[in-house]
């Protein structure tokens, strides 16, 4: 495996771009939703849904600069690993949903 020659300027894109990335999917998803409620407060379930998709963004950004740009791997693996991300980012919301849901049938 051969690590291949990064520039300054790849280092900066790759550092910078996926937290914006995730920044604007937020934004977009919570105007998007608040559109579609009238301009009212959205639901809990929105919230998170909006949170889970850009912290996926977040992570599939920065497996795309790890694996195109610093490695140089095939695109085979990177497929891989957004599929091992995604399925991590679904079970990790699941698990907080199903620990939230615990916590509130004890509290009442």
């Amino acid at each position: 495996m051969q690590i291949a020659s990064i520039d300054s300027v790849d280092i900066v894109f790759w550092i910078f771009f996926p937290p914006i990335g995730a920044l604007v999917a937020y934004g977009v998803a919570y105007t998007m939703a608040r559109s579609v409620t009238g301009g009212r407060p959205i639901s809990p379930s929105a919230k998170r849904i909006a949170c889970y998709g850009s912290i996926f963004i977040l992570g599939t950004g920065y497996l795309m600069a790890i694996f195109l740009t610093v490695f140089r791997l095939p695109d085979v693996g990177l497929c891989a690993s957004v599929i091992v991300w995604a399925a991590l980012v679904v079970w990790f919301a699941l698990w907080r949903h199903r620990k939230e849901k615990r916590s509130e049938d004890k509290g009442t």
